[in-house]
């Protein structure tokens, strides 16, 4: 027993664990720092609450270290069959939140089902990849039950709605498809399909998701609506320099001008506070995580380690380009969390349980 103990310790990811909890404390700290002038006390206490989501997030990375990845993916479809389930209970019986049903209330507890359904999903399509494909592309037939596995997900997000959520998950599948190899006539097929099918998916947008889009052209064209958020979040970026105004010292959040400083664009908070010094720190903290998960996906002793490593590492970079990337100007609003760093317990637990995988993979790449 002690020696599997001691193995289970040399074989643990140390660097990639402690990035994890050093970037969470991050987020903790720049919460207060967006959150304690506020005044509501319960606003005050997101830190708070934060703090406890990260311990719930540290127990669920832990179960999903000790169980063996392949013993978990063995029960990918029935994890699916549960979040499926779940999101079409958030959209018939969930509550109207902002005009929006995204939540399973369990008690006290709030969960957003679609921010587990991407890690739920990244399982599922590894496992299919990796018991269809035998050395070979996947071709336009098997193709399509991946489609039907991302489409009824996606579907179901939008009609929440929650348009950009159901996009992460879209391009999430799409590139973890492309990763595990797909015939040449296929992504053309695939490709010609979606760029005729744009023009619907147009029609399909809701009016405020138009301006968004059209925001990133132009956002001075409505600066007290569409493109009120960019723009005070680039005066509160801008305003940061180089060293930044100092912690809990940003004026644009104190005196809130910055909408949604605690969740989507706490970037910015960073960026106002502790300067282009703060931002560059952080990054350098998110480019040292995803080089060490995609070490694991390089390092993973079967095809089903590397294709769940690769589409977390995916899903994990894109989140934090996008984050990150419409906080500045670059992206398009898609109201999306900054992994482990914005305020949020769906969030933050399941990137826990992603990285959860992460280390779980790493630490199985040698039989013992």
């Amino acid at each position: 027993m002690a020696t599997d103990v001691r193995r289970w310790f040399r074989a643990l990811d140390w660097g990639l664990l402690g990035l994890t909890l050093l970037l969470a404390a991050c987020g903790v700290v720049l919460i207060y720092s967006a959150t304690h002038a506020k005044a509501s006390s319960y606003i005050q206490a997101s830190y708070v609450r934060q703090l406890w989501w990260l311990l719930v997030g540290v127990m669920a990375m832990v179960a999903a270290l000790m169980v063996d990845y392949r013993i978990i993916a063995r029960y990918a479809y029935v994890l699916y069959g549960v979040g499926i389930a779940a999101l079409v209970y958030v959209l018939v019986f969930g509550p109207a939140v902002a005009g929006a049903k995204r939540w399973l209330i369990l008690g006290p507890v709030r969960c957003q089902p679609s921010e587990f359904m991407k890690v739920v999903l990244v399982l599922v399509l590894a496992r299919y990849t990796a018991d269809v494909q035998k050395g070979k592309a996947l071709s336009l037939r098997q193709l399509a039950l991946p489609a039907l596995l991302v489409a009824v997900p996606v579907g179901l997000i939008a009609n929440e709605p929650d348009l950009g959520t159901a996009t992460m998950l879209g391009l999430v599948a799409g590139g973890l498809i492309l990763l595990a190899g797909v015939e040449r006539r296929a992504i053309l097929i695939v490709a010609v399909t979606l760029l005729g099918a744009m023009p619907f998916g147009w029609t399909m947008l809701k009016g405020y998701q138009k301006s968004r889009l059209l925001t990133l052209l132009d956002p001075t064209g409505d600066p007290l609506g569409a493109g009120y958020h960019v723009i005070q979040s680039k005066i509160a970026v801008g305003s940061g320099r180089f060293l930044g105004k100092g912690l809990m010292q940003g004026t644009q959040g104190r005196l809130n001008f910055l909408p949604a400083q605690h969740t989507d664009f706490i970037f910015s908070v960073l960026a106002e506070e502790l300067g282009f010094i703060g931002a560059v720190f952080l990054l350098a903290l998110f480019l040292g995580f995803l080089l060490k998960s995609i070490e694991v996906a390089f390092q993973a002793k079967d095809r089903l380690g590397a294709m769940t490593a690769a589409g977390l590492t995916w899903m994990l970079a894109l989140y934090i380009t996008f984050n990150v990337g419409m906080t500045v100007g670059l992206l398009p609003v898609v109201g999306i969390p900054l992994p482990l760093v914005s305020y949020g317990g769906s969030s933050l637990v399941a990137t826990m349980v992603s990285v959860g995988l992460l280390l779980n993979i790493k630490m199985r790449k040698f039989p013992y």
